[in-house]
């Protein structure tokens, strides 16, 4: 079928798309709403400045009269939604890199791009290098690693001459690093303020410094931006990308695996990275997300409050409430269900020319001579859950062991002599040892949660 959407698992990282390839990907979907999404906020952003409304998103500060409503209401974050290895981080690091160069690939295509923005002409994305929220194990302030990019992306393109250095440009260098470093110093200072003991009757007015501290600091932010973003000039052979739409993108993974951080990440996200010109790209498993928040607004609740009925109701509305404020619904990317694809050939995985299903018990018929699921009334055991567990589990099949023989051999014994039946045989019970070792370590661990009922199907199977 040449409509089918071709799976390719040559490893299992995440898988950076081209472009180019955007039109026949399994994430195709999410790409086409990732473009109308990042349109809207374009949007957004120059009718606020159109109007005047130079304050951060999510606020406003002008007198002209029924124009704060749309725009407090707006955000700056497109999440990348989805379970554990459903493909969520190589979907958002595909598109991060899609923005990367789409004033080149707009050029070149003649302004033809099959996902193409509306609400600008020839934009330009500078792309933070993506900030793995899981590795932040110790408390790192992410606001401080966004401006650590931003500094480092700035100082590589000037030593490797990537930036157009136009009249002017050594004094607009030394403001810019003048800024940025100012900053990081009301940061480090704030942070300081918080983690400070102060006597009772200092509190307040420590509250009130950090508190002005953290507002100076979203303003200052997105001065910064302003002169971040007019004075990165990008030089590329044979293309100068200056352009009067210029915006910051700033992806950041896996923060909803980091447990411990995983609140005051969002919170410091959300606080001081909603300004003009600057997009957000979060992926996250929106359920983790949820229960890690639960667990932070526990925190306030005084102990005698946890024990009344309806206290664990209202910290799970709280949480709601807090998640579809920072990550809204109409931002929200969510990625397709692999399951949903398994007996349809419009999924296929790409050496086998057939379903997903059909390809992955083949491929186990040929490694070990054994067909499962021959009807296929139900979900098989042996079916993968998610795009992670379906790369893992391919590939696995596809490194063991196999035998060189022609397509009519391994369906009629009857061809093959007893000396190549015997090397089949004894060729599909090492492989089998292997599967049974994945089967027992792996599989029966991720479909039950008991050891005991773990082991009693692992004895029925094996039997």
């Amino acid at each position: 079928n040449n409509d089918s959407i071709y799976l390719k698992f040559d490893g299992t990282g995440p898988h950076i798309e081209h472009m180019k390839e955007f039109e026949g990907s399994y994430f195709k979907s999410v790409y086409k709403r990732a473009f109308l999404q990042l349109d809207d906020i374009i949007a957004t952003f120059k009718q606020s400045s159109k109007n005047g409304l130079t304050v951060n998103r999510g606020y406003y500060d002008n007198t002209t009269p029924n124009m704060g409503s749309n725009y407090e209401n707006s955000s700056n974050i497109i999440t990348f939604a989805g379970r554990r290895g459903s493909g969520k981080s190589s979907a958002m690091l595909s598109f991060t890199e899609a923005l990367k160069h789409y004033y080149s690939y707009e050029k070149m295509s003649g302004g033809n791009l099959p996902f193409k923005l509306t609400s600008v002409k020839q934009p330009v994305f500078s792309c933070l290098d993506c900030i793995d929220g899981s590795l932040l194990e110790h408390g790192e302030d992410i606001f401080k690693i966004v401006l650590a990019q931003m500094y480092q992306k700035f100082v590589d393109l000037d030593k490797n001459n990537g930036i157009f250095k136009e009249e002017g440009f050594v004094h607009k260098k030394k403001e810019l690093l003048r800024q940025l470093e100012g900053i990081y110093r009301t940061v480090c200072d704030i942070e300081s303020m918080e983690n400070k003991q102060v006597l009772a009757g200092e509190s307040y007015m420590s509250s009130l410094q950090s508190l002005s501290s953290s507002q100076k600091v979203k303003k200052d932010f997105e001065e910064l931006i302003k002169e971040f973003t007019a004075l990165m000039k990008y030089e590329r052979p044979g293309i100068l990308e200056v352009s009067n739409d210029h915006f910051v993108i700033i992806p950041i993974d896996d923060i909803d695996l980091n447990v411990s951080n995983g609140f005051s990440m969002l919170e410091k996200i959300h606080r001081y990275c909603m300004v003009q010109n600057v997009i957000v790209l979060l992926s996250v498993d929106i359920q983790q997300m949820l229960s890690i928040v639960s667990k932070s607004f526990y925190k306030g609740i005084p102990k005698v409050d946890k024990l009344l009925r309806d206290g664990q109701d209202q910290i799970h509305e709280l949480s709601v409430d807090y998640i579809n404020k920072v990550m809204p619904v109409n931002y929200r990317l969510y990625i397709p269900d692999i399951n949903n694809h398994y007996s349809l050939y419009a999924v296929s995985i790409e050496r086998e020319k057939s379903s997903v299903k059909r390809a992955v018990f083949w491929k186990l018929y040929r490694r070990i001579g054994i067909y499962f699921d021959s009807r296929g009334i139900k979900q098989h055991f042996y079916e993968p859950r998610s795009m992670r567990q379906l790369a893992c589990f391919y590939l696995m099949l596809d490194f063991m062991e196999k035998e060189h023989i022609k397509k009519h051999d391994i369906y009629s014994a009857k061809e093959l002599s007893e000396m190549e039946i015997k090397r089949f045989v004894t060729l599909w019970e090492e492989n089998y040892e292997l599967l049974t070792a994945d089967l027992w370590n792996r599989i029966v661990i991720e479909k039950l949660y008991t050891d005991k009922d773990a082991f009693k199907l692992c004895e029925e199977i094996e039997k």
